[in-house]
């Protein structure tokens, strides 16, 4: 006997709505991590209330069953007591999120989707999803709940009602046989084995409904208490549905829903002129948005940063809007469901470091100069040791006085409550935060002028160095704070001694790799901030200081990238190649502006781009790598670890997808293609496919695929102006992302959009072919075409 074997059953297709809970469809046919129930989604040791393989499809052939799984045998089919049930063999399996197609033998095939549709929040979040089985003979699903439940059904449903957890899940079909409770699965098999269809047995732990061949049939759920550790939410869609039977009726009365939801399908994964596997990469993303939101009753995202795994790790306790990574994904969430990107902004905007507050004593005795003026107060009056309101009034005294003031100081990320903050050290949050309001300033013409300027003016007080770039202070990364000063000490009475600030400032989205003093990273970014404010908000007020920022980039410029860092202060400088460092220039293409930055982004691909792992985060030019060489120190002077698979020495998908965006921006293809070939060719192994990984698994940070599709268009859009820019290189047809409106994008010769769905205001449009007024309205259904 010879069996050829390949593992392909780490991740599926997540079915459910955005925001609302889902269910994985797996290439092994049984469905996984049920994630819609009362219980937090992105925490270790969470509560599974279905477990793998407790749903499962049954169906009927030549007087056999069949289970429609390609697994052992399972719920009590045997090889020698019950040899005429068993499971398929093989199954094709095809992911294409939102749908999933499956091929089981050549005894039966399925369909499983769930509705999304851009611009369309309330039928994108339907926690529902449906399913269609062509088969020869009759099917029949079966639930296991591991939990107490009761039923009701009806002609066409079964309806399973909880207490713990709270809540129902109902099953639709249009074609019923019937439908009930199982106690005995043998008995339920030999039913269906004689009649096409179970007899309810009136009890048991097993839910079935048995549906005639070719039938459609929904699963809805309804648990719209959402727990995060202690603490109780109640889901968007609880505003909207009374129960998962509300929830069915309203979709199957709803044919256009599913009609939408197949027209956004068929735009996106049919394009001409890309290829299938690149499209079918970056729509596995959308699998990842549905498995890793939480949608609130009044219209708040929570994007989880990922969630727990025990191969790479996770939030333990729950970590989501988590600013520096939301960088990546903005124009995801910018071009798919707008308000969600808002409603994150002022989130986070609200939760700035306030006046007076405890976070406000803290990071204002972060600084040496306001730690030694408060030391001298409290020597001269110890009574502000006992009065938390004068120790507040002191240290915004102390603040005002020095000018080190954190006020509108932006937060890192937030967890259990949801509306905690865990911290504000990281430098790049203040400018996450200018960068992507300003992105959803120039696309959607929302003012933000007024949230903006206050984050500015408290990153210049308080950030901003003798160069005008932002300036990193110890400790500035995981590996050198926790990794060799605190474990010197074993003991947080010392966490004074590690680093210059202390609670941090110096932090950026790679934390675990220490950058000190100017970082191109954040330096670049800072100065993209300031040209974005002046270009598209039109703010005037900063513009000595961008011009500072720019002739100040020289001092990391080397003739051909920039540094990873230097420090003026200690003398030192890292020559490592970040392939993040032109992240700020990614988002002025975003927004229609070429920074000339080519030859840079070429020098990126060459020093950055490993053949079989993909774009390197970091990478000496003339110094050895942990991977060939084991651990050892950063060369750059500090002695602290650069150690095997840390993060300087790998890839990170999230970063790799907006780096292809960029390219394809700069008009170059063949470069970004090769970045998304190995992103590609990771994740198919072993059936990660539709989980990527960073810090836990279905990391956010992926969702930045999307902006692929912005990069090969090479879209820019201006609402206030009216001005639709489109920098491609190559003829294509796609679909077209915009905050008002979606459809069909075609440019060959000429230029011609049609709008499926919203309102596209347009008055100029720009592209190779020249500057054309249009001054046009381009509502559903109709078109504009410039030659």
């Amino acid at each position: 006997m010879k069996y050829e074997f390949s593992y392909s059953n780490s991740s599926g297709v997540a079915l459910g709505g955005i925001g609302s809970g889902t269910i994985e469809i797996r290439p092994d046919g049984l469905f996984y991590d049920v994630n819609f129930f009362t219980t937090e989604i992105g925490i270790k040791d969470r509560k599974e209330y279905i477990l793998p393989g407790d749903i499962f499809l049954v169906t009927r052939k030549d007087k056999q069953l069949r289970i429609l799984a390609s697994t052992p045998y399972i719920q009590a089919s045997s090889p020698y007591t019950m040899p005429w049930v068993r499971p398929v063999e093989k199954i094709v399996f095809e992911g294409k999120p939102p749908f999933a197609y499956l091929k089981y033998d050549d005894i039966a095939s399925a369909t499983f989707f769930s509705p999304i549709i851009p611009l369309n929040l309330k039928d994108s979040s339907l926690p529902l999803f449906e399913g269609k089985i062509e088969s020869e003979g009759e099917v029949t699903l079966f639930i296991k709940p591991s939990f107490n439940f009761n039923l009701e059904k009806g002609e066409k449903y079964v309806k399973i009602i909880s207490d713990s957890p709270k809540g129902d899940i109902t099953v639709f079909a249009d074609n019923v046989l019937s439908c009930g409770r199982a106690k005995d699965i043998k008995k339920a098999y030999v039913d269906i084995r004689s009649k096409g269809f179970a007899e309810d047995q009136g009890e048991g732990e097993y839910v079935f409904i048995s549906m005639a061949k070719s039938s459609r049939f929904t699963m809805s759920w309804f648990y719209p208490t959402y727990k995060v550790r202690d603490f109780f939410y109640t889901r968007y869609y609880a505003k909207l549905f009374k129960d998962s039977m509300d929830i069915a009726r309203y979709y199957w009365e709803n044919s256009e829903i599913k009609e939408k939801t197949r027209k956004f399908y068929d735009i996106f994964y049919n394009p001409k002129g890309i290829d299938e596997w690149i499209v079918d990469l970056i729509g596995a993303q959308i699998s990842t948005l549905k498995r890793i939101t939480v949608l609130l009753e009044n219209g708040d995202l929570a994007i989880w940063e990922s969630i727990y795994d025990p191969d790479s790790g996770g939030p333990e306790a729950g970590a989501f809007n988590t600013t520096d990574v939301l960088f990546y994904y903005a124009p995801t969430i910018l071009i798919l469901y707008p308000e969600l990107l808002e409603n994150i902004l002022k989130w986070t905007r609200e939760f700035s470091i306030k006046e007076k507050s405890k976070e406000h004593i803290l990071y204002t005795v972060s600084f040496p100069e306001n730690l030694i003026l408060l030391k001298e107060r409290m020597k001269k009056d110890p009574s502000i040791l006992s009065d938390m309101n004068k120790l507040a009034e002191v240290v915004s005294e102390i603040a005002k006085k020095t000018g080190k003031d954190p006020v509108g100081r932006i937060p890192h990320l937030f967890t259990a409550p949801m509306k905690t903050v865990d911290s504000y050290h990281m430098v790049d949050n203040q400018i996450d935060f200018i960068i992507i309001s300003t992105l959803l300033s120039a696309y959607t013409g929302k003012d933000v002028k007024n949230d903006v300027i206050p984050v500015i003016r408290s990153f210049i007080r308080t950030q901003i160095g003798d160069y005008g770039l932002p300036y990193h202070t110890t400790p500035a990364g995981i590996e050198q704070e926790w990794g060799t000063t605190y474990k010197f000490f074993n003991s947080p009475n010392f966490s004074f001694l590690n680093g210059y600030n202390y609670p941090p400032i110096g932090y950026q989205t790679f934390d675990v790799w220490s950058m000190l003093g100017y970082a191109s990273y954040t330096s670049i970014m800072w100065y993209s901030s300031l040209f974005l404010l002046r270009n598209v908000l039109n703010i005037e007020e900063f513009r000595d200081l961008e011009n500072k920022a720019k002739d100040s980039l020289l001092k990391l410029w080397n003739g051909k990238y920039y540094d990873l860092w230097f420090d003026p202060e200690s003398g030192l400088r890292d020559k490592a190649c970040a392939a993040s460092q032109l992240m700020g220039f990614w988002y002025s293409r975003l927004m229609g502006y070429n920074m000339e930055e080519e030859e840079i982004l070429k020098e990126i691909i060459k020093n950055n781009l490993i053949e079989g792992e993909g774009v390197i985060n970091g990478v000496y030019l003339d110094y050895p790598r942990p991977s060939f060489n084991g651990s050892m120190k950063y060369n750059n002077g500090t002695k602290f670890p650069y150690s095997i698979a840390t993060q300087m020495d790998t890839p990170w998908e999230g970063v790799e997808f907006a780096l292809a965006s960029h390219l394809l921006y700069a008009g170059m293809r063949e470069e970004a293609e090769k970045v998304l070939k190995e992103i590609y060719e990771r994740y198919k192994l072993a059936g990660m496919f539709w989980k990527h990984v960073e810090w836990g698994s279905y990391y956010s940070r992926g969702l930045s695929a999307i902006s692929v599709i912005l990069g090969y268009e090479g879209i820019s859009y201006n609402k206030k102006e009216g001005i639709l820019k489109l920098r491609s290189k190559w003829p294509f047809e796609w679909i077209l992302l915009l905050p008002s409106a979606w459809g069909v994008i075609k440019y060959d010769t000429c230029l011609q959009i049609r709008v499926e769905e919203g309102e596209l205001e347009l008055k100029t449009i720009e592209f190779q072919k020249g500057k054309f007024e249009v001054n046009k309205k381009v509502k559903k259904g109709e078109e504009i075409k410039v030659c």
